[in-house]
């Protein structure tokens, strides 16, 4: 149940988690408001606003149009997630925000942090959102047939990659496996994803990245018929740890 009340809600199909320690980062687009779920509960949990919070948690009257996981970590604020907001009142109005997730065993607390985005920014008219995940701190998104980067701290926008003329971006994803175990060695990577449709056929360009941009040419290429949202690799050796836990 939403509450005690079993009041309506619809969670959106983004969420962030760090992992098996952590609870999840939902969304309810019913209410506008951020909850989150622990395995013994009869209902969805609240959460708590820091402090420090720009936003509170609950009835926040935006959109999410994205969010992801964007890093995990067992310190204080070293667990966050990025979204892409959008003001109900005002629909101009999109924020880049920032969301802190508690460590393991810590309170329900969340801070949020909002930066406006500028209309002039190519991030504001984007259509499709990757964030990298432990890595770069940096938002891969597309425009068009275009994908860029944004800087998380600095804002500065990078153009990374055209699509060909006549394809329709559909994903972009960061997807990365690094197993410890030496056996696993051959089947690690950790690639920039970016899908499209043409013609009724998918294409999945995987591409390695340098200082968070991309190498001027994808390793290889998924190709088959359909559209393609998603990509997931199954490895020899799946653990707890082996796939982002982000739409």
């Amino acid at each position: 149940m939403r509450d005690e009340n079993n009041s309506p809600y619809h969670l959106s199909k983004y969420f962030a988690c760090g992992g098996s320690v952590y609870v999840p980062l939902f969304f309810d687009e019913t209410s506008s408001t951020f909850l989150t779920a622990v395995p013994s509960a009869a209902q969805l949990t609240k959460w708590i606003d820091a402090a420090d919070t720009e936003m509170p948690a609950a009835n926040t009257n935006k959109n999410l149009l994205y969010m992801g996981i964007k890093s995990s970590g067992l310190t204080a604020g070293s667990h966050m997630a990025v979204a892409i907001m959008q003001d109900k009142t005002d629909p101009a109005r999109k924020l880049l925000t920032k969301i802190l997730l508690p460590v393991p065993n810590a309170t329900f607390t969340l801070r949020i942090d909002n930066d406006t985005l500028p209309v002039s920014s190519k991030v504001y008219n984007a259509q499709h959102f990757g964030a990298i995940f432990l890595e770069e701190n940096l938002l891969y998104f597309s425009v068009g047939r275009d994908v860029y980067t944004r800087n998380l701290t600095s804002g500065v926008e990078q153009l990374q990659f055209t699509l060909p003329a006549g394809e329709e971006l559909t994903f972009i994803r960061h997807r990365k496996y690094a197993s410890t175990t030496s056996t696993e060695a051959p089947y690690l990577f950790n690639y920039i994803m970016i899908g499209s449709q043409v013609n009724g056929n998918y294409r999945i360009r995987m591409f390695q990245k340098q200082s968070g941009n991309l190498v001027a040419s994808p390793d290889f290429m998924l190709e088959g018929p359909g559209k393609a949202a998603d990509v997931i690799y199954i490895s020899p050796s799946v653990g707890s740890s082996s796939y982002v836990y982000t739409y």
